[in-house]
């Protein structure tokens, strides 16, 4: 009975012991428990660790309740990206700015397709062409690889964002990257929620574009770009950068869709989409059949067709306007006038210059009421004889000298040379009937100026030469004037 009496308290101490180190133990029994009280109290006292602190509440929502949605990119995403951002790039320079960049939303107003566009101003940003080995050889057809090199760049360099033009170079051999930096003074570094951004997948560059702009447009801020990077909370929350920009530096345009190509829309180019006008260029909106690809197809211009110095509408059997021909180049031009009528001769108006009159070695030219007329000159006058005789010289039916011509004036005889090598004797029988004689040694002259005979009339003489040596004919000279 003793040793079994002994055993049970011992029993119940070891179970007590066990018992402390878990919880508080249970008393099996009053004398147990008056002989192994102090134990089991200094056991529990000893053994059991404080109760464990209450887990910590769950971060908060960065975006609370709100959910932000943005459209993702319909896949499959384009191919052309980079090609987008280096055609904004060339357009916002065109347009007088530094650079542009798309916020990647697309709207269409009375048929045409616009994107929205912020051009940054010139004097904010630093422009370097950086070796593509200082990016990490990243690839210009991968848009947010180079967005990242980019960036990481920047922020090696002192910059605080940087935006790639997505033009490659060559710079004494080494290969390079159009890119723009920008410092403190003109932007802003800023970490977002992916929440706040519609939950972006970290490759959608059209989705990441949107998603800063409409976070800029929601809070405020001049305009926003993604630099692509991304990072995880603790909390595995994607934390997305954003290059915020300062205001007064960048303005927002809509820019139509074909503005920002060179490959249409523009002068005699196809339109960039759809089959009218609206596909084409700001300036281009004139829409019509033209030659084009060896062929004709409807092209874009400037100006309508058929007008001048414009294409001549081929849809009209290559015509032209009112006044207009189509000349050899496909162009329409002023039909020129007729030619003024001829001036300066006889019977012609005088010319509107200092010589109102042709000169004339012949016969004087003179402005008679804004006419042309001869006033004196010379002609000859020949006389022939019968065949087989030697004389007399005779000829009838002289009119006006040549010089005048067919005019109903009659010309005055103001001297008669003899320009026959031989001797002779002239009479001469003007219009009225009215005779004169003289007799002329070769090469001698006379003036009968004061006769006022006609020129019209006739002629005849006789040569003081032997018959053998007679000739056929004979001349005179005859010195005319206008009465």
């Amino acid at each position: 009975m003793r040793k079994h009496h002994v055993l049970k308290p011992l029993a119940a101490l070891l179970a007590g012991l066990y018992l402390s180190a878990c919880g508080p133990t249970v008393p099996t029994g009053a004398d147990e428990l008056s002989e192994l009280g102090q134990v089991s109290a200094k056991a529990i006292c000893e053994t059991c660790p404080p109760p464990p602190p209450p887990p910590p509440p769950p971060p908060p929502n960065p975006c609370g309740s709100t959910t932000y949605h943005v459209p993702p990119t319909s896949e499959p995403w384009p191919t052309d990206w980079a090609w987008m951002h280096q055609a904004t790039h060339e357009q916002a320079r065109r347009m007088g700015y530094a650079t542009g960049f798309r916020n990647h939303h697309q709207a269409e107003k009375n048929g045409t397709i616009f994107n929205g566009t912020f051009l940054v101003k010139h004097g904010s940003a630093t422009w370097r062409d950086v070796p593509v080995s200082e990016l990490g050889n990243a690839s210009i057809e991968n848009v947010p690889e180079m967005f990242r090199a980019a960036h990481r760049y920047a922020t090696s360099n002192g910059f605080v964002g940087a935006l790639p033009t997505f033009h490659m170079g060559n710079v004494n051999g080494v290969e390079v990257r159009g890119v723009h930096f920008w410092g403190s003074d003109a932007v802003e570094f800023r970490e977002v929620p992916s929440c706040e951004l519609g939950f972006p997948a970290t490759a959608d560059v059209g989705h990441l574009f949107r998603a800063a702009n409409d976070y800029s447009v929601r809070n405020g801020l001049p305009a926003a770009f993604p630099t692509f990077t991304f990072r995880f909370t603790s909390e595995r929350v994607i934390m997305f950068g954003l290059i915020i920009f300062k205001p007064g530096l960048v303005d927002w345009m809509d820019v139509p869709l074909q503005e920002f190509r060179d490959d249409c829309g523009g002068e005699n180019q196809l339109a960039c989409y759809g089959n009218s006008y609206l596909g084409c260029d700001m300036g281009k909106r004139y829409y019509y059949l033209d030659f084009h690809g060896g062929g004709t197809q409807h092209t874009c211009h400037s100006r309508p067709c058929g007008v001048e110095g414009s294409r001549c509408c081929l849809e009209r059997t290559i015509s032209c306007g009112d006044g207009l021909f189509c000349n050899s180049t496909d162009r329409c031009e002023q039909i020129p006038p007729p030619p003024p009528p001829p001036c300066g001769g006889n019977g012609e108006e005088c010319c509107p210059t200092s010589s109102p009159c042709d000169s004339d070695t012949s016969a004087a030219l003179s402005c008679i009421s804004n006419v042309c007329r001869y006033t004196s000159g010379t002609d000859f006058v020949t006389l022939r004889t019968a065949i087989n005789t030697c004389g007399p010289y005779s000829v009838t039916g002289v009119g006006n000298p040549t010089q005048v011509g067919m005019e109903s004036d009659d010309m005055l005889i103001t001297t008669v040379k003899n320009s026959s090598p031989y001797n002779a004797s002239f009479t001469h029988v003007d219009k009225y009937g009215r005779r004169s004689v003289v007799f002329l040694d070769s090469g001698k002259s006379i003036d009968l100026t004061s006769e006022n005979l006609t020129y019209r009339g006739s002629w005849s003489s006789t040569l003081d030469v032997e018959c053998s040596k007679a000739p056929s004919s004979v001349s005179l000279q005859v010195g005319w004037r206008r009465p």
